[in-house]
């Protein structure tokens, strides 16, 4: 017999307790791919996109345009924070995942900086810099609340 959608989630909601590792794992792999980590990609190629357009390369920067590039970097850093809540609330990962939440500033700085700076390239290391920062410290903050949800079971 096939499960109504409404008993699906409750049997994954159940199997979420079980396996909280499992579950927050494999979210934190999906968030972290679709968000922070091409947020990354993305910001990286903004400071060669205007060489880049002169030499014929189609990048998604240079597709994008500095006003573009900026705002799908920060449509994607929001994303990814915002997944790791709503997954939370969802009971996929398990509370202390939100540790990962710790690079939120930082992520939200190097936005700023791009918006301000987008025109001028020279410019955008610091929000680069920000940008490789806030990468590590999502997956060592949701790691750090895993280790702390191991220690305290």
């Amino acid at each position: 017999p096939s499960l109504s959608p409404r008993a699906m989630r409750h049997e994954h909601l159940q199997g979420a307790h079980r396996h909280p590792l499992r579950s927050a794992l494999t979210a934190a792999r999906v968030r972290r791919a679709l968000g922070v980590v091409a947020a990354l990609l993305l910001s990286t190629g903004v400071p060669d996109a205007p060489a880049d357009a002169r030499v014929g390369k189609r990048t998604l920067a240079v597709r994008l345009g500095p006003t573009g590039a900026w705002a799908l970097y920060t449509t994607l850093t929001l994303a990814a924070h915002g997944w790791l809540a709503l997954s939370v609330w969802l009971l996929i990962p398990p509370v202390p995942a939100l540790a990962g939440l710790v690079s939120l500033p930082l992520s939200l700085f190097a936005s700023v900086w791009l918006c301000n700076n987008r025109q001028r390239p020279d410019r955008l290391r610091p929000a680069l810099a920000a940008t490789v920062a806030a990468t590590l410290l999502h997956g060592l903050g949701m790691a750090a609340g895993f280790a702390w949800m191991g220690s305290h079971h």
